[in-house]
């Protein structure tokens, strides 16, 4: 397979003698008129209310966005155990109250108990979770209310319809519809209430249309691709675009695409933002509109990788990067860990499950499990590491329900011997990952520099343990655990295979262009630019590789795929099999279904 000379921001994916090469490429923008483009902005959205100085979600965040002058408030509506809609963007309460739990296993008294505020600042302790009436009430006669559908069916829909007709203001609700079907539904439903179109691919942007949406939402990530605002335009609808912080730089990057609405998680500066662009045009603060680091930092790059026509050339700068990678990332321990067994092994279905302490010096440095299936005594088996991503590891072992879905009990129950690393931080006690990652950026490292640490270390214990088949042994984990996998299979030749999921795609659309959507701990100091995801994939490369970004995930599956795309030339060069991507229903979660039956095709074992 031959791979073509791309351009593409600062990065040129030349590869004549198959090396990558960067060149720096002055782009001309498009002449735009900014004090016009900002008059046409007519829906300004507060995301989750003023969710950048109150708790998302809450009648503090939306009675903020009111007063700070947005003209529309988003709320994400959720049902209750017993029927009654609430507004809350995760299925679970775990991030944003002090409670645990799905929020469909909880009745409205029991969700009215928690703490929706002390997560974001002690002084919103007494915030609580409101229910959707609470916010027609608060925003009656003021704002609109754009209702992000968190659900499906059409009992959902008719419960939703029928309080908007009884507590809001049917023609100042936008209904935030995620597929044709349910724009249809919602028409007849609720014909007074306009639709804005949460597209889930931009192949979707005519049939939106064509079921009678006023609006469509893009993705900023997804305007690298020229021909969608045009066909947005074509469909004679308007444009929404969404925003995080309403700053100045990232507002004249969204107006140059002249939508109709915008959003941000800041009403408040988005407002000031545009009202200087009507004075001033792209003269913000006083300062014209030159050169933007917004747009630098988050333009794409090209790969890099090595010479890949010679195999045991490839193979040596392979070894490079990952000497470079650990100098760079990985956190330098002094002396040499003791592993000590803990409590008492534990008999579960179709497994026994034991604890360990990795210690140094006396003192633990974190803890790791072991799952033994019962039915295979005394053979080497296949073996598949765990790593967790934000959450407890309780998550990966024995709750079903939560995002991760036990994925390490169910590897265990196929009949693979299962290791999974706590992340340190993330134990049962509070979650203190954030504190170590400030303290350790002092020094130029981070929290993920101990969590490579750790992992390198357990890796060592997995091939040193007599029961693994160290021919067949794979790495998993979803979002934090996605990457510890990738970064895993990149730094260690021994592994065999891995299933990254929910992450995938690079780290400067996951981490800058969604900043304040994820936890800032994923802006990993001396990542970029050598080890964005895609060249640790390069690192991987021959081997197995199977990616899953679901759906509905903020790690969207279009990100995914083009930054599979361009590692799938070098595995095919270097005669390994494609890369495997798979993208099922969900939101942010482990997809267990395709990564057993990735590892049964590369490991061997059961795919139940």
């Amino acid at each position: 397979m031959s791979i073509r000379r791309a351009t593409v921001g600062w990065g040129a994916t030349g590869l004549a003698t198959l090396c990558l090469v960067f060149v720096v490429r002055a782009s001309a923008a498009p002449e735009v008129d900014y004090r016009k483009a900002a008059a046409q902005v007519k829906q300004i959205v507060g995301h989750r209310g003023s969710s950048a100085d109150r708790p998302e979600n809450t009648l503090a965040a939306y009675r903020r966005a009111i007063k700070a002058g947005a003209t529309a408030i988003e709320a994400d509506v959720r049902t209750t155990k017993d029927g009654r809609l609430i507004t809350l963007h995760d299925a679970t309460v775990d991030r944003t109250t002090d409670g645990e739990g799905a929020v469909s296993d909880l009745t409205l008294a029991q969700l009215r108990k928690l703490d929706a505020g002390s997560w974001f600042d002690a002084k919103y302790r007494d915030e609580r979770i409101p229910t959707m009436r609470e916010i027609y009430r608060v925003a009656r006669g003021k704002i609109d209310v754009l209702l992000d559908l968190k659900e499906t069916g059409s009992a959902y829909a008719e419960a939703v319809a029928r309080e908007i007709r009884k507590y809001g203001e049917p023609k100042r609700i936008i209904v935030g519809v995620r597929s044709v079907e349910q724009a249809k539904l919602f028409r007849k439903l609720l014909p007074e209430a306009r639709q804005l179109g949460l597209i889930p691919n931009q192949l979707a942007i005519e049939a939106f249309a064509e079921a009678g949406v006023e609006t469509i939402r893009l993705w900023p990530r997804w305007l690298t691709d020229e021909t969608l605002v045009p066909r947005v335009r074509k469909a004679k609808v308007g444009l929404h675009l969404n925003g995080g912080t309403g700053a100045p730089e990232e507002v004249l990057g969204l107006l140059r695409h002249q939508p109709d609405s915008l959003s941000a998680d800041d009403p408040a500066r988005l407002v000031r933002t545009l009202a200087q662009v009507k004075k001033s045009g792209a003269r913000v603060g006083g300062v014209a509109r030159g050169f933007s680091y917004y747009e630098a930092a988050t333009r794409e790059r090209g790969l890099q990788t090595g010479p890949l026509e010679d195999r045991q050339a490839f193979r040596k700068w392979q070894s490079r990067r990952r000497r470079r990678f650990a100098e760079k990332l990985v956190y330098r321990y002094e002396g040499s860990p003791r592993v000590v067994a803990v409590g008492q092994r534990l008999e579960r279905d179709g497994f026994t499950q034991e604890e360990f302490h990795l210690s140094l010096g006396g003192e633990r440095l974190f803890r790791y499990f072991v799952l033994a299936p019962t039915s295979a005594p005394g053979k080497r088996l296949p073996t598949i590491v765990c790593f967790m991503g934000h959450g407890k590891v309780s998550q990966l072992l024995t709750e079903e329900r939560s995002y991760q879905h036990a994925a390490a009990a169910r590897f265990a129950q196929a009949g693979y011997l299962v290791y999974v690393m706590e992340n340190v931080g993330m134990g049962p006690e509070q979650d203190e990952h954030k504190d170590l990652d400030r303290l350790l950026r002092l020094d130029g490292h981070s929290w993920y520099g101990l969590l490579f640490a750790h992992q390198r270390m357990l890796l060592d214990r997995v091939f040193a343990d007599r029961r693994v088949d160290g021919k067949r042994v794979g790495v998993a984990g979803v979002s934090t655990g996605g990457l510890l996998a990738l970064s895993a299979i990149a730094l260690e030749p021994r592994l065999a295979a891995a299933s990254v999921q929910g992450i995938f795609g690079s780290m400067r659309v996951s981490f800058i262009q969604d900043r304040d959507r994820h936890c800032g701990c994923g802006a990993i100091p001396g990542l970029l630019p050598d080890f964005d995801l895609p060249d640790l994939a390069v690192l991987a490369a021959p081997r197995p590789l199977h990616i899953s970004n679901t759906r509905d995930d903020t790690f969207t599956p279009e990100e995914a795929r083009r930054c599979v795309a361009l590692i799938r030339p070098v595995y095919a060069k270097l005669g390994g099999p494609a890369p495997l991507f798979t993208s099922p229903p969900g939101g942010h979660e482990f997809a267990v279904a395709p990564a057993l039956e990735f590892f049964a095709s590369v490991l061997g074992g059961d795919p139940r």
